[in-house]
């Protein structure tokens, strides 16, 4: 398995290098570069999703780079971006990569359930809470999207009346619609009513939630859906003339991945926004 360094950031005041053994930390002593002590922060990464690994340790700094934010601003947006990433998208799949190993294992059952139960609070845990973080720095209050349904419902079309106009998502309210029905709701039912908050009706019918597949699925949902929302935020802050579309099949490069390119368009208005602090 590769050590070869195919990418690095910053967060924190430490170092990431990104390989596909795994992410590295390496802490600035003082002393000169090749004396600074490393460690590793997490095991392989080759199971990870090329375009997670593109997109999250790559694109998305492209992206940020384009906004028109002020200086710290947009370093305090960064920063909130890394630690989604790294104390919840790449916590949940630490613990993916444990219910990957135990698959065809005959474990006791508390054995079998804890890295499942680990999964779900991390993997929630970056999308809860850690991404409205995110998305408030950029403008947006997204915290409706975990209120229950009457109280969603009531603020969707507010939130598309203030937004919708300003996103290249054509029908934002329908994309986070199909998150909740499709997702969501099982991730927030199984964290919240079940691992946190008990509830007996729940706990009569979690089995589902113990299951390889499942994981895999929610894993996937959870960062794409946060790929595309915060895509979709930060081309809101481009300059006028400048946006995002899907990179077509044919001009993907394997060895850069791209989720977007970036194309001039027709001077479009960009709203002003506030930072909101979540």
């Amino acid at each position: 398995m590769s050590n070869t360094i195919k990418g690095m950031f910053a967060s924190g005041g430490k170092l990431y290098l990104v390989t596909e053994s795994g992410l590295a930390v390496v802490t600035n002593n003082g002393q000169e570069p090749s004396d600074w002590p490393q460690e590793r922060f997490s095991g392989p990464i080759d199971g990870l999703a090329d375009d997670f690994k593109a997109f999250f340790f790559d694109e998305v700094g492209d992206l940020l780079g384009g906004c028109v934010i002020k200086n710290q601003d947009k370093e305090d947006l960064k920063e909130a971006i890394h630690v989604m990433v790294l104390e919840g998208l790449m916590r949940a799949f630490a613990e993916l990569q444990t219910i990957r190993a135990n698959k065809d294992k005959a474990l006791a059952r508390l054995d079998r359930d804890r890295p499942y139960e680990n999964f779900a609070r991390a993997l929630w845990h970056g999308y809860r809470h850690l991404f409205p973080k995110v998305a408030g720095r950029l403008g947006y209050d997204i915290r409706f999207l975990f209120l229950p349904d009457t109280t969603f419902d009531n603020r969707l079309p507010v939130f598309v009346a203030q937004h919708g106009n300003h996103l290249i998502c054509t029908d934002i309210g329908g994309f986070l619609k199909a998150q909740r029905a499709t997702w969501q709701n099982d991730l927030s039912v199984f964290r919240n009513d079940y691992l946190e908050h008990r509830q007996d009706k729940v706990a009569a019918n979690v089995e589902r939630f113990y299951d390889p597949e499942w994981a895999e699925s929610v894993f996937n949902a959870v960062w794409r859906t946060i790929a595309e929302l915060l895509s979709m935020f930060l081309e809101s802050r481009f300059p006028a003339i400048t946006s995002i579309r899907p990179t077509p099949p044919e001009r993907r490069r394997p060895e850069r991945l791209r989720m977007w390119e970036l194309h001039h368009c027709s001077p479009v208005q960009r709203p002003a926004f506030t930072k909101i602090e979540v």
